[in-house]
């Protein structure tokens, strides 16, 4: 698997978000219904102050040793106190501190390719030449994303 790694200033970031648990054998099918809740519920239009041009991005944060963490759909904003009245049950908004980040492209159909990729990632997790910080790991979906050929980028904090 080859990587660069990228130092990235401050992320403002906000979205939906589900709890999930790495032992659940059903967090592939949540994680699926929660996009189409994503993409149905038109979330990106919801969120104020949507930096331009709006990028899709996934954050997978919230880790902790009983293998529970948080998925959150979003996008990235310039001001986080705009979230109009009655939104914050369902827009969390986050502050991504400044950080050292691998970060992998991946090639291929949504949602497979990107599945494919965390479960190599799990797979080879000793032999990367990189710790993990289990901090906020992202995925990015820009312009590539909408090509015949879909790219999108995953960034995962390193220490």
């Amino acid at each position: 698997m080859q990587y660069k790694i990228l130092q990235t200033d401050r992320i403002l970031f906000a979205g939906i978000e589900l709890q999930l648990n790495l032992a659940d054998e059903q967090a592939p099918q949540k994680i699926g219904n929660f996009w189409n809740k994503f993409f149905t519920e038109k979330i990106l239009d919801k969120i104020v102050d949507a930096k331009k041009p709006v990028n899709t991005m996934a954050l997978y944060t919230n880790y902790d040793n009983q293998g529970n963490y948080s998925l959150v759909i979003g996008c990235e904003v310039t001001s986080l106190s705009n979230i109009p009245s009655g939104m914050t049950s369902d827009i969390n908004v986050y502050e991504i501190p400044a950080a050292k980040y691998a970060v992998f492209s991946v090639t291929g159909q949504f949602p497979q390719a990107v599945s494919d990729f965390w479960q190599k990632l799990w797979e080879q997790k000793d032999g990367l030449g990189f710790q993990r910080a289990f901090t906020t790991d992202f995925e990015l979906y820009d312009h590539r994303f909408s090509s015949a050929t879909p790219e999108m980028d995953v960034y995962i904090a390193i220490k």
